[in-house]
């Protein structure tokens, strides 16, 4: 009864996997007695989400500020060069 209320808590915080890993071998006969072994692999793709996804929101949005910068680098340049140019009514 305590290893069900340790998997039952590893479970509800995702890390099944790891408590799993250090306390049993998958594949041998006591594992048929775990009612929460076939969520490791929950646990695992949670995990991914958890730490991936900030990572890559923060590397788009980086991405997304440098082609800003270029666009108004890029707009900054035309209206200066509109502005000197012959005929222009900026001066």
């Amino acid at each position: 009864l305590e290893d069900y209320g340790q998997s039952l808590v590893a479970m509800s915080l995702f890390l099944s996997n790891v408590y799993f890993y250090l306390k049993i071998d998958y594949f041998s006969t006591a594992a048929e007695n775990l009612p929460f072994l076939h969520m490791w692999s929950l646990a695992v793709e949670e995990q991914f989400y958890l730490f991936t996804d900030p990572r890559m929101f923060k590397a788009v949005a980086r991405r997304f500020e440098r082609i800003q910068r270029g666009f108004d680098w890029s707009a900054n340049s035309r209206a200066l060069v509109d502005a000197n140019a012959p005929g222009s009514t900026a001066n």
